[in-house]
């Protein structure tokens, strides 16, 4: 987070700590997003065999067919904290959640890079598909200047819903 900040691959959302002056995004933050998390961390058990309780669940990123990304806070040492990630689509029987042992760069490198066994998320619309980074100012700056904000082409609705800078 400290390098790359808040923004987005794609349809994945990363999530910024607070409130960030991006339309449609203005409530999509970590401290919107913990207590719908936990809740469900709470009510689906979490993943299986980890005893954390919801507290533990410190969301980062979603989207990907409504797919969540979290830290599970079970180190002193945030760079030890590995990625949760609760799955909308999973095979009849299965969790939701799961557990992979790495940190949030790691989990998007393999994933984008299909080094993982299977697919992580419920879409694998990453899944071996390396992804551009844009960050939210750079998002904010193609709106403004009427580009979608992900891929940076002319966004042919732009006129008709205006975004105004300041």
């Amino acid at each position: 987070m400290d390098t790359y900040g808040v923004g987005g691959i794609e349809e994945l959302v990363i999530l910024p700590p607070l409130s960030i002056d991006v339309p449609n995004l203005s409530d999509c933050h970590i401290g919107s997003m913990s207590e719908g998390l936990r809740w469900v961390w709470e009510e689906e058990g979490g993943v299986p065999g980890v005893s954390a309780g919801p507290e533990a669940v410190l969301p980062w990123g979603t989207g990907c067919n409504a797919n969540e990304m979290a830290w599970l806070m079970t180190n002193a040492d945030p760079d030890k904290w590995p990625v949760v990630a609760w799955r909308r689509q999973v095979s009849y029987g299965e969790s939701r959640w799961a557990i992979f042992d790495c940190g949030m760069v790691k989990f998007l490198t393999r994933m984008m890079l299909a080094e993982f066994d299977e697919c992580p998320l419920g879409d694998a619309s990453l899944w071996g598909r390396p992804g551009v980074f844009v960050s939210w100012r750079e998002q904010r700056r193609r709106l403004v200047a009427g580009l979608d904000p992900l891929t940076g082409e002319p966004n042919p609705y732009a006129e008709m819903f205006p975004i105004f800078d300041g």
